[in-house]
């Protein structure tokens, strides 16, 4: 039995055994008082005729042996590429390998201050830094929504000759849409491409209802399955799920968010007391970008705001 390939995405585990042509991916990992559970997908990467991709979808006990008993059973039963014995070490891997990260949580980094270092990176130079939660707000009619799209099909291409001066770190961008369509967000990517000569090239599109932290797994895949680095949350009230000036929802908010690994555009629009004080933050998050309507006139909508820290 080979070693595994494993790709991690928050929770969600995808393991590869080249030799075997399989695939198992485990997510929707839960703890409960007496038991780990989980949901495997196994799928076949063989191209040999009579067998389709799809082997087999179960819950898995991670921590029980009956159920990896079971589990290995129904494996070779249903693939006969591999022997009982064989599926029983792969299931058994998996098992060990799962319940070892996801307990074990984020290893500790030794941060030595006699090494070398590098400032912190910019997806957008010097306007969305990488990695980080940046938060784009401001009044209704500012041109939010229009100017992240911007910024997204700027990551994409990447488009480095751009009428915002910024520049850009390749990566694939995801956009998650609380607030509008597809045909509208369609429309503007389309009619944004034939403005600027752009050529042609997608965006991925999720239309979202269900707050972030509820849907966080789905997007997970989402993520890997487009192997997305950035995304865009517009807008941030509704991705929250709640009222954003509760910590317990902004805090759940962002551990979720925290688990994508990804760098974030994030939406927001600003409430009556923070325009009257332009000095207060949105939220507390390290980046914020206020927008201000009337200030696309040369018909791009332009932060005329600064980054508070």
């Amino acid at each position: 039995m080979s070693e595994p390939q494993i790709e991690t995405k928050g929770d969600i585990f995808t393991f590869l055994w080249k030799p075997e042509e399989l695939q198992i991916r485990v997510s929707r990992i839960t703890s409960h008082r007496d038991r780990t559970t989980c949901e495997i997908l196994v799928e076949t990467m063989t191209k040999d005729p009579g067998y389709g991709s799809h082997i087999m979808h179960s819950t898995l006990n991670l921590a029980s042996s009956i159920s990896r008993v079971k589990i290995a059973k129904q494996l070779a039963a249903n693939y006969d590429k591999i022997k009982p014995e064989q599926a029983e070490g792969i299931i058994e891997q998996l098992c060990m390998r799962v319940l070892k990260q996801y307990r074990a949580g984020e290893d500790v980094v030794e941060l030595w201050t006699n090494e070398e270092t590098a400032p912190p990176s910019f997806k957008l130079y010097p306007m969305i830094a990488e990695n980080e939660a940046n938060i784009i707000f401001g009044d209704g009619g500012a041109g939010k929504s229009l100017i992240v799209l911007t910024l997204g099909m700027i990551i994409q291409l990447p488009w480095e000759i751009n009428p915002l001066l910024l520049k850009p770190k390749q990566g694939r961008v995801l956009d998650l849409d609380w607030e509008t369509s597809q045909g509208s967000t369609r429309y503007r990517l389309k009619a944004l491409t034939k403005g600027f000569g752009l050529p042609d090239f997608f965006i991925p599109y999720r239309r979202c209802t269900a707050p972030l932290a509820d849907d966080i797994e789905s997007i997970q895949q989402k993520c890997l399955d487009y192997k997305v680095d950035t995304i865009i949350v517009d807008s941030l009230g509704m991705a929250c799920g709640g009222d954003i000036n509760n910590a317990e929802v902004a805090m759940r908010f962002f551990s979720a968010f925290r688990s994508l690994n990804c760098t974030g555009i994030l939406i927001h629009h600003s409430s009556k007391e923070h325009m009257q004080n332009r000095k207060k933050k949105t939220y507390s998050t390290r980046f914020n970008i206020l927008l201000q309507p009337g200030e696309n006139r040369m018909g791009m909508p332009v932060s005329s705001g600064v980054r508070e820290q």
